[in-house]
């Protein structure tokens, strides 16, 4: 696969704890989403594992031969945000993006995020699904959880 040396080398770090009923779908949309949108770019899916006690890592081993996947495991701590800031702290990629492997944000415009850090040269920019312009529709009990821990 010859790449875009123009374009930076891209971090992809994505959480989970305990989503075995989700995890291939949610791996099979992000997957076709990261090869759609940057199938000429050098990346890294960087899949964090935070002391999940289901069969969550199980599942996420089934694709341990994509060279492109790296695995980061935590089975007793010490939390989420201080995991987050280990494999941040591993990624290679000049840009490093972190998003729920529930995808609770559309990632049909992370390209564009991604191309806005370039160009302005932002150091740091946030997708909001509280935005009026966010589209995904979600489970209203899930919607209120997020508005209380968020």
């Amino acid at each position: 696969m010859s790449y875009d040396n123009s374009y930076p080398i891209l971090s992809f770090v994505v959480p989970y704890y305990n989503e075995q009923t989700i995890i291939r779908e949610s791996m099979a949309e992000i997957i076709r989403q990261l090869k759609a949108q940057f199938d000429t770019c050098a990346y890294e899916l960087i899949l964090v594992n935070d002391s999940s006690n289901d069969n969550s890592l199980d599942i996420i081993k089934q694709f341990k031969n994509m060279p492109e996947v790296n695995f980061v495991n935590f089975s007793t701590g010490p939390s989420h945000r201080e995991n987050l800031g280990v494999a941040m702290s591993q990624a290679k990629g000049d840009i490093i993006c972190y998003f729920d492997i529930d995808l609770s944000c559309d990632m049909a415009s992370l390209k564009s995020l991604i191309d806005a850090v370039r160009r302005e040269g932002f150091d740091i920019a946030v997708g909001n699904r509280y935005d009026p312009l966010f589209t995904l529709k979600r489970n209203p009990g899930r919607k209120h959880i997020s508005k209380i821990f968020n």
